[in-house]
C-alpha cells in the first residue's frame, strides 16, 4: 500500500490574520479617543460660555466685535500712551515740513491729545502685542536717525545746520516737487478765492525757505560747516534743483 505524503489540503474561508486583527482595534481605539476628545472639547466651550455668562448664540454674535478687537492697542500701549505718542510723532513731522501737507492722511485731526516722550515711557513690552513691540522699535529709530531731515543727517546733533550735500538728498530740495504735487498738478482754481488760497499755500515755501536760509546763518555762527568743497558742491547741487530760479530770479517760477 502507498501512503501519499502530501498533507490535507482544506478549502474554505480561512479567519482573519493576527496582524488585520490588530489593525482594526488600533483604529477602533484611536476612533474611540477621537469621538470623546470632541465631546471634551464641546462640554469646555460650553461651560466656558457658562462661566462667562454667555451662550453659544451669544458668542456667535460676539464674534465680529472680537474680530474687531484684536486691532485694538494692548492694554500695556494703552497705558503708556503708545498712539496718542505714534500721533505727536506724525502731527510734528507735517507740522514742520508745511509743504507737503498734499502727503498727510490726517491734514485735520481736531483731537486733544497729551504730551508724551517715548524715552521716558516705561513700557513693559512683554505685555505688548508683536505688531506693537515693532511700532516702539520702529519710531524710536525714526526718532533717532530720521526726524526732522532723512538720509545723512543727524537731527540732534543739529546737521540741519549744515545745508545740501552733494546729492542734494534734504527735502530743501524736493519743495519744487511738493508744489507741484500740492498746487501744480490737481489743484484748479475756479475763482478769486481759489487764486488767494493758492497765494496763501505759496507763502508757506517762502517761509520754509527762509527758515533754512536761518538754519544755515546759525550753522556758521555755531561753527556746524561743512568744508569749502562740500560747501561748493552742495551750493552747485542746489542750483541744479532750481536753476530757473538761478537764472531768472523770481520770474523762473
Amino acid at each position: 500500500m502507498m501512503v501519499s505524503d502530501e498533507k490535507s489540503i482544506t478549502f474554505g474561508r480561512q479567519g482573519p490574520s493576527r496582524e488585520r486583527i490588530i489593525t482594526i482595534m488600533i483604529l477602533a481605539v484611536a476612533t474611540i479617543i477621537f469621538i470623546v476628545g470632541i465631546a471634551l472639547i464641546a462640554v469646555a466651550a460650553k461651560e466656558k460660555g457658562k462661566d462667562d455668562g454667555t451662550s453659544g448664540t451669544n458668542a456667535a454674535a460676539a464674534a465680529p466685535s472680537d474680530k474687531s478687537a484684536k486691532c485694538d492697542y494692548s492694554e500695556e500701549a494703552k497705558r503708556v500712551g503708545l498712539g496718542e505718542f505714534l500721533d505727536k510723532v506724525k502731527s510734528s513731522y507735517y507740522k514742520l515740513h508745511p509743504y507737503v501737507v498734499y502727503d498727510d492722511p490726517d491734514v485735520t485731526p481736531e483731537r486733544i491729545k497729551k504730551e508724551y516722550e517715548i524715552n521716558k515711557k516705561d513700557i513693559n513690552k512683554a505685555a505688548l502685542k508683536p505688531r506693537e513691540k515693532k511700532v516702539v522699535a520702529q519710531v524710536k529709530h525714526y526718532l533717532q536717525h530720521v526726524f526732522g531731515q532723512p538720509f545723512d543727517v543727524n537731527y540732534y546733533a543739529g546737521d540741519w545746520m549744515m545745508g545740501p550735500n552733494k546729492r542734494c538728498w534734504q527735502e530743501i530740495c524736493n519743495i519744487g516737487r511738493a508744489v507741484q504735487n500740492g498746487l501744480g498738478r490737481y489743484f484748479k482754481p475756479n475763482d478769486a478765492s481759489d487764486v488767494e488760497l493758492i497765494e496763501t499755500k505759496l507763502k508757506t515755501f517762502n517761509a520754509s525757505i527762509l527758515q533754512y536760509i536761518e538754519n544755515m546763518k546759525m550753522g556758521i555762527r555755531k561753527g556746524m560747516v561743512r568744508s569749502k568743497e562740500a560747501c561748493e558742491v552742495g551750493f552747485k547741487a542746489l542750483r541744479s534743483k532750481y536753476m530757473k530760479v538761478y537764472l531768472n530770479n523770481e520770474t523762473g517760477m
